[in-house]
């Protein structure tokens, strides 16, 4: 149980914990975003044997990963609410914030501890 007369004592241990676990999961989706990005290039070795036409400027809309590439790259990169962000972006973010706001809580209470 946290006791009321040093409850900075279990914050600390928390925010430590947070950031150890935004470390553990964002090495975890650096490994599941080097699985995914060799699928995909597979993928792509396998859409440039069948020689589709493009589509005007755009490719072919079999060729999945051409066809998103063309449409990223054509959106504004800012604003952030109009901008492409990938899943890998926003759980990069995320972790930041998570890694960083737990390590500024557990310094906090360990200074208030102090």
């Amino acid at each position: 149980m946290i006791q009321a007369d040093h409850p900075s004592r279990w914050l600390s241990l928390l925010g430590f914990l947070l950031s150890f676990l935004s470390f553990v999961f964002w090495k975890l989706d650096c490994r599941t975003r080097n699985l995914i990005k060799n699928a995909e290039e597979a993928l792509k070795a396998l859409d440039a044997q069948h020689g589709l036409p493009r589509q005007g400027t755009v490719p072919h809309s079999l060729e999945l990963f051409a066809r998103d590439a063309h449409v990223s790259d054509s959106k504004p990169k800012w604003p952030l609410t109009t901008g492409h962000f990938s899943y890998s972006r926003c759980f990069e973010w995320v972790f930041i914030a998570f890694g960083i706001g737990g390590l500024l809580s557990a310094c906090w209470a360990m200074y208030a501890l102090g």
